[in-house]
């Protein structure tokens, strides 16, 4: 027969916040597979497009992509917003999370 019953419950929480102050002048960012390291932001910071879902037909890519003669996207392919509104999507849309 049990007489006695004990438990115990802990916990841990950090955080980090650091901020790249400067690289070499010849070079404004290091680029990772899905990070970047710039000045004025952090250490490693994730960097890319942000994804709205699924290509479904060729008049959805069509309309989202008006400005991209030609878009080499198709139906099935990944969806990114367009960020900067105009109607294509390239280097300049990409944000860090």
């Amino acid at each position: 027969m049990i007489t006695s019953f004990k438990y115990k419950i802990s916990g841990n929480f950090a955080t980090l916040h650091n901020e790249v102050n400067s690289l070499h002048p010849n070079l404004p960012y290091i680029d990772g597979m899905v990070t970047r390291t710039q000045p004025g932001e952090a250490l490693n910071a994730y960097y890319g497009f942000v994804q709205e879902g699924i290509y479904q037909n060729e008049q959805e890519v069509a309309e989202h992509l008006s400005g991209t003669p030609n878009p080499p996207q198709q139906p099935g392919d990944i969806k990114f917003r367009d960020i900067n509104g105009d109607g294509r999507i390239n280097d300049m849309i990409e944000i860090y999370w």
